[in-house]
């Protein structure tokens, strides 16, 4: 068996191992060059990994080829899935899909990577999604006798005592990788506006930057802009628990990602009885009921993602409401369990095919 990258193992890595991995052979490569690199820097690295693969497969001869969609369409994947659909007759090709690549994207570039994305899925042999909105939104990928589609079930997140932490006043947070494909401008942009109507709002973003793109100078440098020094905390990355107390200690948690297979971090404030404010797209909708759990805003629509955080710390009714709306989501979820049991399930139904 060839891992081309090991994105997909890292899905089941806290879960009891479920088949005899002594038996199986794995070789892992790990190519996928950053998003925000050159293109000159892309072409060298697609060009490194399309001979890398080469000579895994020729050296080899792998039974199952599986292919992690998500980094793998960041090299030449038209020319190397064509290379390996050579050997289809002794070789099966399962795809692992987390979200639309091409849903980031407009205009031509839109229309482009959405037709590079159709190509790989449609010369897989199995496409397993890893996130259950993205297979629900599928339909256009048939299936077929010699092409099945799989769904991971929900990842399961433990319960944590509530602490009763008082919340900081007019305090609300994010959590999450710091680039730009997750709205930090768009998010910045907004609490300019919040700071009109409550000028001691706090922002407090828990994750790390990425320093070799350049991105944290961009941010800094829009927080000085619109003089937001005094409202807006970079905690870097921080523990479970200082996480854990963040969101307890917030009134309300800020999603401004563009694109997500499933959003495993508005799952972990709901926990904690938070609100969701995050742009109606994607797979958002798939876990923030608008006005029940969270407010969904129009995507790149910034007046209203700063109207929606000053609903939500002004307005307690409604906080309470949509908080209460929160936790129950998160109760609804599958439990450890649960979650156990969906995986045999889907490993059955995956193996009798």
């Amino acid at each position: 068996m060839v891992i081309e990258d090991t994105h997909f193992l890292s899905k089941l890595s806290n879960r009891e191992p479920l088949v005899d991995t002594e038996t199986l052979k794995f070789h892992s490569l790990d190519f996928g060059p950053a998003k925000e690199s050159g293109t000159f820097e892309r072409i060298r690295n697609a060009r490194s990994a399309h001979k890398k693969i080469k000579k895994l497969v020729k050296e080899h001869r792998p039974d199952i080829v599986i292919v992690d969609c998500f980094h793998f369409l960041r090299i030449w994947p038209r020319f190397t899935f064509r290379w390996l659909r050579r050997f289809r007759k002794r070789m099966s090709l399962i795809t692992v899909y987390h979200h639309y690549l091409y849903q980031s994207f407009t205009g031509l570039n839109r229309m482009a990577v959405k037709h590079i994305e159709n190509y790989c899925l449609k010369r897989s042999d199995n496409i397993i999604f890893s996130c259950p909105p993205t297979y629900e939104t599928s339909e256009h990928i048939r299936e077929s006798r010699n092409r099945l589609k799989f769904s991971l079930p929900l990842l399961a997140v433990e319960d944590t005592p509530l602490r009763g932490i008082n919340k900081e006043s007019h305090q609300i947070c994010y959590v999450g990788n710091v680039v730009r494909a997750k709205g930090i401008l768009e998010l910045i942009q907004s609490l300019g506006i919040v700071k009109n109507e409550i000028p001691n709002v706090k922002l407090k973003i828990a994750g790390t930057f990425n320093t070799a793109t350049g991105f944290h100078s961009e941010v800094e440098q829009l927080v000085t802009e619109l003089n937001l020094q005094n409202n807006v905390d970079f905690l870097g990355t921080v523990s479970d628990e200082v996480r854990d107390k963040l969101l307890d200690e917030s009134m309300a948690f800020v999603f401004p990602s563009f694109n997500e297979g499933y959003g495993i971090a508005m799952v972990e404030a709901m926990k904690f009885s938070l609100p969701v404010i995050a742009w109606d797209i994607s797979a958002m909708p798939y876990t923030v009921k608008h006005e029940q759990n969270g407010l969904l805003v129009p995507p790149n629509d910034i007046k209203g993602f700063a109207d929606a955080i000053v609903t939500i710390l002004n307005d307690s009714s409604l906080r309470d409401l949509l908080s209460k709306g929160a936790r129950s989501h998160f109760e609804s979820l599958p439990t450890k369990e649960q979650e156990k049991e969906s995986v045999l399930s889907f490993l059955n139904r995956f193996n009798a095919q």
